[in-house]
Parts: C-alpha cells; sequence; structure tokens
C-alpha cells in the first residue's frame, strides 16, 4: 500500500512502469523553415485555386449547352406557329443569343485547356534545386524554397489568365441571357 501512495501522485500505470504521455509539441520551426511553409501552402492555394476556375468553366460550358438548346427550341416553336410573323429584331437577338452563347461555350472552354506551366520532374528535381543555389553549402530550406516559389510563380500566372478567360466567358454567357429573354420578350 505504501508503494501505492508513493506512485498515485506520479503517471504511472497500474503495473509500476511509466505511462506513455502525448508526444511533446514539436521544437519551434527554423526561421527559413516558416518561409519555406509559407511559401508551400501560396502554391497549394494557387493549384486549388486553379482547379476551382476549371469547375466553374465546366459550369459556364453546361449552362451555355442548356440556353442554346432552348434557343433552338424557341426557335423550333416559332417557326412551327401559326402566329404572326415574328420582328425582326427579335430574330437579329435570337441570333446574337446563339453566338455570345457559342462563344461564352468556347472562351470558358480555354479555360479548362491544359495550359503550358512549369513542372518539375522527379529526375530533374536535384538540377532544379540546384540551378537555384550554385553552392555545395547552401541551405536546402532555402533551395526547396527558391524551387516552390518559381512553381507558385507559374501556377500563379496560369492561374490569372485561367480567371481573365472565366470572367469573359461569364460576360458572354450573362449578354447571351440577356439577348435571349428580349428576343423572347419582343417575339411575345
Amino acid at each position: 500500500m505504501a508503494d501505492d501512495a508513493a506512485i498515485a501522485g506520479t503517471n504511472h500505470t497500474s503495473f509500476g512502469h511509466p505511462a506513455v504521455l502525448a508526444p511533446a509539441p514539436p521544437a519551434a520551426p527554423a526561421a527559413g523553415a516558416e518561409y519555406a511553409l509559407l511559401v508551400r501552402d501560396l502554391l497549394e492555394t494557387a493549384e486549388r485555386h486553379d482547379r476551382s476556375l476549371g469547375v466553374r468553366a465546366l459550369a459556364v460550358v453546361t449552362v451555355s449547352a442548356v440556353l442554346l438548346m432552348s434557343q433552338v427550341g424557341w426557335a423550333f416553336l416559332v417557326r412551327g406557329s401559326n402566329s404572326p410573323d415574328v420582328s425582326a429584331i427579335a430574330v437579329v437577338l435570337a441570333v446574337l443569343a446563339v453566338v455570345f452563347l457559342l462563344a461564352a461555350a468556347a472562351v470558358a472552354a480555354q479555360t479548362g485547356a491544359a495550359w503550358r506551366t512549369r513542372t518539375l520532374d522527379p529526375a530533374t528535381l536535384p538540377d532544379e534545386i540546384w540551378a537555384r543555389w550554385g553552392h555545395p553549402g547552401d541551405d536546402p530550406i532555402a533551395k526547396t524554397t527558391a524551387t516552390r516559389l518559381a512553381l507558385w510563380a507559374a501556377a500563379h500566372e496560369v492561374g490569372q489568365r485561367r480567371a481573365r478567360y472565366l470572367h469573359t466567358a461569364i460576360r458572354l454567357l450573362v449578354t447571351a441571357l440577356v439577348a435571349e429573354v428580349l428576343a423572347v420578350l419582343l417575339a411575345g
């Protein structure tokens, strides 16, 4: 019993062996390591943003196709009906809507296209790292960070280009939608 009382305030198992505690918190990273982690996060964020642009571009293409089909259906309804002639302005707006829808789909498809970007081949990774730091005694964290920065710059440039294409595609899509609504209202 005395032994139990002696070890009651310590961290031991019932068998008298020290219990395994949670691992100690990691040591604070070196100043260069913090910067390397920041650059890695920037690169990962740029890649996630680029993937989300591709998804949005696919949505624009899908919406363009649906609106184009509705425009074609509207044209068949007008043509097959016994209603008086449709005004020339409505026809012009309908044709413009089709042109804008096709343009929006084409521009959005360019957003999702494979852009030539800088990537690393595992076989050439050492050369990429040493190209940024020419001396064998250089800090590996700094070399890795410089390589990640180059990749981030390339990914950021491609992401910005894709964002501009997507923005243009959305503008074309909205313009087509307005033209289509006006054409239907004028044909009314």
